[in-house]
């Protein structure tokens, strides 16, 4: 499934780095879905991509205000589609982008 969010909706990235990337984002990944059922966040998409050896990343698709209270509560590291800071954008959280 691709991590690209069609106009309506962002696609929030979480990387993790080294050898135990993988572990750790397939866990992280876990408690994502954990927290989209229990704040019952629906319309969402989870999944894991790696950009090479020692690179293993988390996305989540979801609608632009879904993905506006999860990037508030779990803060990924970046931002694509509806709601991404552009630059010249006042953006609280550091690291959106």
């Amino acid at each position: 499934m691709s991590s690209e969010a069609p106009a309506d909706e962002s696609t929030l990235h979480w990387d993790f780095f080294g050898p135990r990337a993988v572990g750790t984002a397939a866990h992280f990944r876990r408690h994502l879905d954990e927290f989209l059922g229990r704040e019952g966040l629906a319309g969402c998409a989870t999944g894991l991509a790696s950009a090479g050896p020692g690179h293993e990343g988390v996305w989540c698709r979801a609608p632009r205000a879904t993905a506006d209270v999860v990037a508030r509560a779990l803060r990924p590291r970046r931002r694509e589609g509806a709601g991404a800071a552009r630059p010249g954008d006042d953006e609280d959280d550091e690291g959106l982008v």
